[in-house]
């Protein structure tokens, strides 16, 4: 009963999937601009 069906399994899959390419083309669009200290910690932090 707590174990999620299949399909919504699936589409948590997708969801993150998606967010974490959104993510990849944040970091990059950051990483073009000149890293400044705050955002560079942040990323230190995340990662």
């Amino acid at each position: 009963d707590r174990k999620a069906p299949l399909k919504y399994q699936k589409k948590e899959e997708l969801k993150r999937e998606k967010q974490a390419l959104r993510d990849a083309r944040k970091k990059k669009k950051k990483e073009a601009l000149p890293v400044d200290g705050l955002s560079h910690r942040v990323r230190i932090g995340c990662s």
